[in-house]
């Protein structure tokens, strides 16, 4: 089995040892450097990935009045293309302890993210002349070294996907929430395989796809939560008393309209859905084509 294997596309590192000798008002947390590393990894199972980290120098005092430092992860984000051949885009800001992971496809820019970190770097750099190169090229080839690891880091990732190839009954939907939330419409052509990907094989039925292809995926998302809990006859039932109003943002194309879906009860159709916390044991009889 091929082991993982990891190889840097990029190293950047100055700093200021200047800041040293100043007093503790100057001193105390200024940052002394600043680091940019772009490492490209592959694991064993053949999946691939890309990090890249921005890294500071902070600059103390201590009570004794003697200086010190050290190095803190700023920013990092990565690029991982994952076993179903999807590409994810996590950005994690220590500052701020925030982190955010989207898909990214082929009408995606994923440059401007690598740019911005790469220019905090460069601005840092200009306004502190005095610090000395560790790592890299000189402040003047930096911008050819990005564009160089740019360039290295398609090549490792490969090609990103495309949006309507890999969502075929959601395409030319554009305005797209999060792909995680459409995971059950990954390489399905048609709404009985989307039935089957949110509630079984096994308990598959036509009206089950029917009612797929009218409701919304929030909608259909929530019922999926009872998968095995119940009978599917019964959520069939349940499905049934959505009735769709008028267009909203966020809805996928492939719903009529585009449509939320709100309930109502109907002729044979209990009002409230007591079955939502009835015994696992329950059993109906009813039977669909």
């Amino acid at each position: 089995m091929p082991e993982r294997t990891e190889r840097t596309l990029l190293y950047i590192k100055y700093v200021d040892d200047a800041l040293a000798e100043q007093g503790v008002a100057a001193v105390e947390g200024a940052i002394s450097g600043m680091s940019l590393r772009i490492l490209a990894r592959a694991l064993p199972d053949g999946r691939t990935s890309v990090a890249v980290s921005l890294y500071r120098r902070v600059h103390r005092m201590r009570a004794s009045g003697k200086a010190f430092h050290y190095w803190t992860s700023e920013k990092l984000t990565s690029m991982t293309r994952t076993k179903k051949d999807l590409v994810v885009l996590r950005e994690i800001d220590r500052r701020k302890g925030k982190s955010t992971t989207h898909h990214v496809f082929s009408e995606t820019e994923v440059e401007p993210w690598i740019r911005r970190l790469s220019g905090t770097l460069q601005s840092w750099i200009r306004s502190n002349p005095q610090a000395r190169q560790l790592e890299g090229p000189e402040p003047a080839g930096v911008g050819n070294a990005m564009d160089q690891a740019i360039a290295a880091i398609r090549e490792h990732i490969g090609e990103l996907p495309d949006w309507n190839d890999r969502f075929p009954l959601l395409e030319d939907y554009r305005m797209y929430p999060p792909a995680s939330d459409y995971m059950p419409y990954l390489d399905a052509h048609d709404h009985a395989q989307v039935a089957k990907n949110l509630f079984g094989v096994r308990t598959y039925r036509r009206p089950l796809a029917r009612e797929v292809q009218r409701l919304d995926i929030s909608t259909l998302s929530w019922f999926a939560l009872f998968r095995g809990l119940v009978p599917v006859d019964w959520l069939i039932d349940a499905m049934r008393t959505m009735i769709c109003g008028s267009s909203s943002p966020g809805m996928p194309r492939h719903s009529p309209a585009g449509a939320r879906c709100s309930t109502t009860a109907s002729a044979g159709t209990p009002a409230n859905w007591s079955w939502m916390c009835s015994p696992r044991s329950a059993k109906r009889t009813d039977a669909y084509d």
